[in-house]
């Protein structure tokens, strides 16, 4: 036969105890009863330290809030609770999280066992009064970042192959969705800033010589970033032309040498970068030693 639904009525269950509902189980005997925003036992002390806090003074200390949560003793039911009550009365419970949406409060519904075995379809609250919800906002999605990732570098090969490199962005950033305002339209204010560090697909190392820190230093002032690693290209993080100009003349600055535009387009990370102006030193070193050594003798004829 077809299945049918129970219209369980339902009362305000707040500060009630399990020994009230029991009361009410015997004395009535009802087919069917439900209570909403019973306070469930074993979340009530964590919901009243979340409130706590956000209201505290700035000037109370761990031990006061403690002073506090421990004087506002709260009723509360263990959920293991109603279902011993349930199987001793012969019900059958359903139990959920109240629909009311009150933070460690729970909904239950008491349904005669003998309805149950008629596969008669019991009516959990939250069928009646949770509102619709995106149900993304409960998971998420493993996989996200490493898809985020991928997909960078390959939206900057197909920018490069049809956009000149003055048009060509210097940050990119992966979003689940885009930010709207109440008429459909992007909200930019909304929109988070850009990282262009996001946007380099190698693993972050952190330069380990002098040469690698010194260098790394300047492509941050520069290019406006925090953390520069070894293996991070000076364009993808986006460098272009004139940034390598300035490089290069703070690389001479800070380390007296004088490197070719042509070097940062061939060694465009730290690590690579970096071994060219050691290289460099040294050379400018060995010659400077070779100038400075006079071998020639002096005598009467």
């Amino acid at each position: 036969k077809d299945k049918e639904v129970i219209e369980v009525g339902i009362e305000n269950g707040e500060g009630m105890s399990v020994a009230e509902i029991e009361q009410k189980l015997t004395e009535e005997k009802p087919e069917a009863i439900g209570w909403s925003q019973l306070v469930n036992k074993r979340v009530e002390r964590d919901v009243a330290a979340v409130e706590l806090l956000s209201k505290a003074e700035k000037k109370e200390n761990v031990q006061q809030l403690r002073k506090k949560l421990e004087s506002q003793a709260v009723k509360g039911i263990d959920p293991e609770e109603l279902y011993k009550l349930s199987e001793v009365r012969g019900y059958a419970l359903e139990l959920c999280w109240s629909g009311s949406g009150v933070k460690g409060r729970m909904d239950a519904v008491f349904v005669r066992r003998a309805l149950a075995a008629e596969e008669i379809v019991l009516t959990p609250l939250t069928q009646k009064s949770v509102r619709e919800v995106n149900w993304q906002n409960y998971g998420n999605n493993p996989l996200g970042y490493e898809i985020s990732k991928g997909l960078i570098p390959k939206w900057k090969e197909y920018l490069s192959e049809r956009l000149p490199e003055y048009m060509l962005p210097s940050g990119y950033v992966v979003l689940s969705e885009m930010a709207l305002t109440a008429n459909g339209k992007v909200d930019r204010k909304a929109l988070a800033a850009v990282d262009v560090s996001s946007s380099v697909s190698t693993e972050f190392v952190a330069p380990e010589t002098k040469t690698q820190k010194g260098l790394a230093q300047i492509w941050g002032q520069v290019l406006g970033i925090e953390k520069v690693g070894i293996h991070d290209n000076f364009f993808d993080l986006g460098g272009h032309s004139l940034m390598a100009t300035k490089v290069l003349a703070r690389i001479d600055d800070n380390f007296e040498i004088e490197l070719p535009l042509i070097n940062l387009f061939e060694a465009a990370n730290i690590k690579e970068l970096s071994v060219l102006v050691d290289n460099m030193i040294w050379a400018n070193s060995a010659s400077s030693s070779l100038n400075n050594n006079d071998n020639s003798e002096s005598g009467e004829i």
